[in-house]
């Protein structure tokens, strides 16, 4: 699942932009910071686990995901994921894991309890 570390990874200097320039782009425009959490999620996360579950069909399972990238209901983007069973009838949900993009550069990964 090297896909899944790479999108992590990948969140480091802003999409390839230095993180000096980074912070203080998000301190001219906070709605900015916004975007690229949300960019990340749409550009890197989503492709990631869409490449996961390929991956992972021969073994029944996928990863869910669940994302919040409306600006008007959330200061910062988040997403959470979880494995699941994908055969039919009951599907046993794995923990879920949630994941903030805040300030457009730093990704939290964190289990609640």
């Amino acid at each position: 699942m090297p896909a899944l570390r790479d999108a992590f990874t990948a969140g480091r200097g802003c999409f390839g932009t230095a993180p000096r320039v980074c912070e203080d782009q998000s301190a001219k425009d906070p709605g900015s910071s916004f975007k690229d959490g949300a960019e990340w999620v749409n550009n890197i996360l989503i492709p990631a686990i869409e490449q996961g579950n390929a991956e992972l069909q021969p073994e029944n399972v996928a990863f869910q995901l669940d994302h919040n990238l409306d600006p008007r209901s959330t200061n910062h983007a988040h997403a959470d994921f979880w494995l699941a069973e994908m055969g039919e009838g009951q599907r046993a949900p794995g923990p879920r894991y949630s994941i903030n993009v805040i300030g457009g550069q730093t990704v939290w990964l964190y289990k609640p309890l």
